[in-house]
């Protein structure tokens, strides 16, 4: 019976961490993305004090959370999103890159059947 009740216990922890993941990924790519719809708003707008002050959001949005985000998602997307978030400061066109990958992570990360098999 104590067997019984470890995997029922272990299995509600499981599904709670998974889905914990899955909702702090969701929340960091959709803050991104609309840090990142923000600065390309202020590019159409000629606006390029609002742009760096939307880049330096993003960035230090990247360094609050990129520890969790390391931790439960796939490091070449990450890696990719923190490079074109520091390279953004120089170079405008980074910011719509930045949403595709923003974009790319939200999606690996979504629990769906093809991500599993």
């Amino acid at each position: 019976m104590n067997r019984l009740w470890f995997a029922v216990i272990f299995i509600i922890t499981a599904f709670a961490v998974c889905f914990y993941e899955q909702a702090y990924t969701e929340n960091f790519c959709r803050e991104i993305d609309s840090k990142a719809s923000l600065a390309i708003q202020a590019l159409n707008e000629n606006d390029n004090g609002k742009y760096y002050e939307c880049i330096k959001d993003m960035d230090n949005l990247w360094k609050k959370k990129n520890d969790m985000v390391y931790s439960v998602n796939n490091h070449v997307l990450v890696d990719e999103l923190s490079f074109k978030i520091n390279s953004a400061y120089g170079r405008k066109e980074k910011v719509y890159e930045i949403k595709a990958v923003a974009y790319a992570i939200r999606e690996n990360n979504k629990i769906k059947l093809s991500n599993i098999l």
